[in-house]
């Protein structure tokens, strides 16, 4: 159904602007837009109409479009120019540590949806209801499947992170050239804007690990190992009885619990990128408009002279596994002609077949905003 409207809609004379983010970076690969054209089965003449951009796109010279992984470290592309890396005997996109995390980890883990943090992300006593009310009877070795998927996502990220990119030095700039002539853009804003992307996560194992749980993991094996070598060394000499090994367990079960709860994730604070590398975005393009996703928070203001939408998210979400309590919103950024000669944005929410504005009210221009010069 996705694919025949695609066609009609660009048989009507529309083009079909891809921008790549982390949820579709399989669309580096050439056999994969290929794929796509081939599926679309449009006339040659058309086949024109349908662009893939590798992180950006500048419509109209008014407005910046980004999918906005590029400012999350968890999820970041870090060279979206030259994205291949070569693994064995082939070549592959490099992946960034979230969808290495999907991949190994949270699509074997059953009833976590992938696709909504708050489902997956949770604090130790929410892990512990989580498990009792859902996995105790049909997953009990649940535990296992996490740890060895963290583990390999943990491998994988650092290994992958050492690998070198896949790249010609002498067609580099052609690479660049094409890139900024698909976007609408200049080789330079091109150069420029991807300094703004931040540094992967994948460099630092220690924030991988906390993450995936498994400094908490590493903390309990030790534990129980020398709780174990020092109650047998000990049996050795003198007979005890075997409660002897579980004081230990319930004076070390305080601490665990204490530093559990003092580490958070940080996925959430990397998700909004900052407004100032944004209002940067703007003047490096000379957009007066950001359109990004991502995040899957809606938004629409104004800061200094920039204005900022975020679409939220197209898919439904849920706060319950039995999908009974949707949360959220299904919205879209329509961009229109205006009466002064310009373009107005508008935040849709999808009703069916109707759509209404999220906000009755444009957001108001913040010329002297403190957030946007920080």
């Amino acid at each position: 159904i996705w694919v025949a409207a695609l066609r009609e809609f660009v048989m009507a004379g529309n083009r079909a602007i891809f921008v790549i983010g982390n949820h579709d970076l399989e669309l580096h690969y050439p056999g994969v837009q290929a794929a796509i054209l081939e599926a679309l089965a449009l006339p040659p003449e058309w086949v024109s109409n349908v662009v893939f951009n590798e992180f950006f796109y500048l419509s109209n010279q008014d407005t910046l479009i980004e999918h906005g992984n590029q400012y999350d470290p968890y999820c970041v592309c870090q060279n979206p120019i030259s994205p291949f890396i070569q693994k064995f005997n082939r070549i592959e996109v490099r992946q960034p540590f979230g969808n290495l995390a999907s991949r190994y980890m949270i699509n074997g883990m059953g009833f976590f949806n992938p696709h909504a943090d708050s489902n997956y992300i949770m604090s130790l006593g929410e892990y512990a209801r989580f498990f009792v009310k859902y996995m105790a009877r049909t997953q009990p070795l649940i535990i296992w499947t996490w740890f060895w998927g963290a583990s390999m996502t943990l491998l994988q990220s650092f290994l992958d992170r050492l690998l070198p990119e896949v790249k010609d030095p002498l067609q580099i700039e052609d690479k660049v050239e094409e890139i900024a002539r698909r976007a609408n853009a200049t080789p330079r804003m091109v150069r420029e804007l991807l300094e703004l992307k931040v540094h992967p996560a994948s460099s630092y194992p220690l924030v991988i690990a906390r993450e995936l749980w498994l400094d908490r993991a590493f903390i309990v094996l030790v534990f129980f190992m020398v709780t174990y070598l020092v109650f047998v060394t000990v049996k050795l000499m003198w007979s005890i009885s075997l409660f002897w090994l579980f004081i230990p367990l319930f004076l070390f079960l305080p601490f665990f619990i204490f530093y559990a709860k003092s580490i958070s994730s940080k996925t959430f604070a990397y998700k909004e990128p900052k407004e100032g590398v944004l209002t940067t975005a703007a003047h490096i393009t000379g957009a007066k408009r950001i359109v990004y996703g991502h995040t899957h928070i809606i938004r629409h203001e104004m800061i200094g002279e920039v204005e900022h939408l975020n679409c939220g998210t197209w898919s439904p979400a849920f706060k319950d596994v039995e999908c009974t309590l949707p949360y959220g919103q299904k919205n879209f950024v329509w961009i229109e002609p205006d009466e002064e000669g310009g373009r107005r944005a508008t935040l849709f929410e999808f009703l069916g077949t109707r759509a209404r504005p999220v906000f009755r009210q444009a957001p108001q221009l913040k010329r002297h905003s403190r957030r946007a010069s920080s």
